[in-house]
């Protein structure tokens, strides 16, 4: 383990003068690795998260009112005020921004914890005067009622904020925790699908997606494939999310194509954790719409799938029809009528 502190930021050649100002995150946007390092290797191009989040981003007397991009892998992150562009107009590369965050939000039971800790290491330092040795007694620490009771207070304070974790209590030295359901929740879209013309001279022939109903494993092995980032393959389109709140409620969010009595569907597996509220299911919709239009389904109807000698290439977005809707919205269930 290297001893000495190691800070990544950048460092300017004789800067006459620095001059702050206060800056107020008006979000924290955590992402993974790989979009973080494209984010910050080119800063001046337009970034979807940017565009997402530009009515957060602004200056006024008091405050640059900014976004904070935090890189899941090693904490860094990006503060960015981008002055209604899509791209960092204003931007300062942000060493252990995580650490700054959790502190921020630090409980009163962990500062409250602090203190203890402080309050028996410093009566230890006034006992110890002309001493030449400092003597800590930890079992005084750990057997202190205090110290027990705090931290129990920052276990559970811990463990309420895990989305698996629905309530969390104590009872006497134990804590007691309800888990969430994982719920699952499909939603429906209608697929647009062009095939290349043998003559190769011709435009795109744009085919019923039915024809391809019948290929929906081959299909949904191709989609598998494009799914290479390590955050995607553990939580499909929603490891690219920007909103904290779905981030937190939603696992994961998988494309696929599903076989409906001979129509082929995009479909959206998305596991929560507990039922989603309406609002939530907005959200997510709104989300899902984005990368079908700009992010993951964007590249993926570049993607060529091969079928009986023809190359055929899906959209998930360019139906004139397209809508996104829950299962029980697509496909009505018949309802019995009572017989008199």
């Amino acid at each position: 383990m290297n001893e000495k502190l190691i800070i990544n930021t950048s460092l300017l050649r004789k800067e006459s003068c620095f001059e702050p100002k206060p800056c107020l995150v008006e979000k924290v946007l955590e992402m993974p690795a790989a979009a973080f390092a494209r984010l910050i290797s080119r800063p001046l191009d337009d970034q979807y998260i940017i565009a997402q989040n530009k009515p957060l981003m602004y200056c006024d007397n008091e405050f640059y009112h900014c976004i904070l991009a935090v890189d899941m892998h090693n904490g860094d992150g990006l503060l960015i005020e981008s002055e209604g562009s899509n791209y960092a107009r204003y931007s300062q590369y942000i060493p252990h921004a995580r650490e700054i965050v959790a502190a921020h939000k630090q409980t009163m039971s962990f500062s409250q914890l602090n203190d203890i800790v402080a309050y028996f290491v410093n009566n230890a330092v006034s006992e110890s005067a002309g001493k030449e040795t400092l003597t800590v007694n930890l079992q005084d620490l750990t057997e202190s009622p205090l110290v027990r009771e705090t931290l129990l207070k920052c276990a559970c304070e811990t463990l309420g904020d895990c989305p698996e974790i629905a309530s969390c209590s104590l009872s006497g030295s134990t804590l007691q925790a309800v888990k969430n359901e994982l719920v699952e929740t499909k939603l429906y879209c209608p697929l647009y699908v062009v095939a290349e013309p043998p003559d190769y001279d011709s435009d795109m022939l744009e085919i019923p997606a039915s024809q391809l109903a019948k290929y929906a494993d081959i299909n949904n092995k191709k989609i598998r494939s494009t799914l290479n980032d390590e955050d995607e393959k553990l939580r499909g389109l929603i490891a690219w999310t920007d909103d904290s709140e779905l981030d937190h409620k939603v696992r994961s969010v998988f494309p696929s194509v599903e076989n409906r009595g001979g129509e082929l569907y995009g479909v959206m597996t998305v596991n929560s954790y507990g039922e989603m509220s309406k609002a939530e299911l907005i959200s997510l919709t709104d989300e899902i719409t984005g990368q079908l239009s700009d992010g993951w389904g964007e590249s993926f109807e570049q993607n060529e799938i091969r079928l009986d000698g023809c190359k055929y290439f899906i959209s998930f977005w360019n139906s004139d029809y397209f809508y996104l809707k829950p299962e029980a919205e697509v496909f009505h269930q018949p309802t019995n009528e009572l017989k008199m």
